[in-house]
């Protein structure tokens, strides 16, 4: 399922603001948020509106991880992953790669926190210019009737469209719980959105 097109980065961001209070809460460190980890064997993919029940079939090679998901064996949609002691990143979602990949969470920092990307995104032949701001927050994501705590990221894109035309802005989200991994995220609100299915 295509999305609209993005971009790929070529240079990490720069900034990073915090928000963060006296007493700010740290996003922990790799091998306890684990935010790589499987966020479960199904979820309920809404494209357009439409939800559309999908098996999640999680690889991983190194430090990358890729979420496939197929409905009636069919891949409907990809979004990659990848951790390292620095960061954990966005690479792919849906049909768009991003060169550099997204640092969603940076290790040592705060929830609160936030940071510039600059890069391209690559759909198809042309690689198109792009800035992102990344913002990180508090949230809760409900699973049936259980409440779980997660790490809300924010990612606001800004595209260059080309051929004069203005630039595009697009908005994707993650909720990222310790040793649950990316358990909800929406590329785009009316475009595409993975739900955690209830138990």
């Amino acid at each position: 399922m295509a999305m609209a097109a993005m971009m790929a980065l070529t240079a990490c961001g720069h900034r990073n603001n915090s928000t963060v209070g006296p007493n700010p809460v740290p996003f922990g460190s790799r091998d306890e948020l684990k935010a790589n980890a499987s966020p479960g064997s199904t979820a309920v993919l809404v494209l357009a509106g439409t939800r559309v029940p999908v098996k999640v079939v999680r690889t991983q090679e190194d430090n990358d991880e890729t979420l496939d998901l197929k409905a009636h064996d069919e891949l409907v949609e990809s979004e990659s992953y990848r951790d390292t002691d620095q960061a954990f990143q966005l690479v792919v979602a849906a049909d768009e790669r991003f060169v550099p990949p997204i640092d969603l969470i940076r290790y040592g920092g705060h929830i609160g926190d936030s940071w510039d990307w600059t890069g391209h995104i690559l759909n198809g032949d042309s690689p198109l210019p792009a800035k992102g701001i990344i913002s990180t927050d508090r949230d809760v994501v409900y699973v049936g009737p259980v409440a779980i705590s997660s790490i809300a990221v924010n990612v606001t894109l800004t595209i260059a469209a080309g051929g004069g035309l203005p630039a595009v802005q697009r908005s994707l989200k993650f909720w990222i719980a310790p040793g649950k991994g990316v358990i909800q995220r929406e590329f785009g609100r009316q475009v595409s959105v993975r739900l955690p299915s209830a138990p």
